[in-house]
């Protein structure tokens, strides 16, 4: 009967999921985040774009010693260079051996939303902005039509 929402899934069809059942009696929306997707850098294609073209001119580059010197010199937090780096890394487009990154030699071309971290991320990104950046009439909009269009396959997933 009543559902209550403590923090923000890491997906919005995981919620979907599990409104799927239809409107409760009442939502307590609570949405505690140590730390907001929001505000954290999400790397625009051009970001990457100049992050690949670094590496490029470089072939090799000490992550582990120097990232934080790019973040500064970009603008960016060091996180975001992390990020960068791992969403390459899965998309085999580098190899990383004891903090040094190296571009890999011809890789195949693939699309970012191909990386489970992107992926992650920018759902997490969309969650957040869904749910707790929005007013009190759209978050009330976002979850009514979530009880009325989803299957209840995800429900029984894990948030975290």
């Amino acid at each position: 009967r009543y559902v209550v929402l403590l923090d923000v899934p890491p997906r919005l069809a995981l919620l979907s999921a599990l409104l799927g059942n239809g409107w409760p009696a009442r939502i307590y929306a609570v949405f505690a985040q140590p730390e907001a997707q929001f505000f954290r850098t999400f790397p625009t294609r051009e970001h990457f774009k100049w992050f690949y073209a670094f590496l490029h001119q470089h072939r090799s580059f000490p992550l582990a010693k120097r990232g934080g010197e790019l973040a500064r010199a970009r603008g960016w937090t060091e996180e975001t260079v992390h990020f960068m780096a791992k969403v390459f890394l899965e998309l085999d487009f580098i190899s990383e051996q004891n903090g040094v990154i190296s571009l890999v030699h011809q890789p195949a071309k693939r699309d970012l939303h191909e990386s489970p971290t992107y992926r992650r991320r920018r759902d997490e990104l969309e969650a957040e902005h869904q749910l707790v950046y929005s007013t009190y009439e759209q978050l009330k909009r976002c979850l009514a039509e979530m009880t009325r269009s989803q299957t209840h396959e995800e429900a029984n997933v894990s948030w975290t």
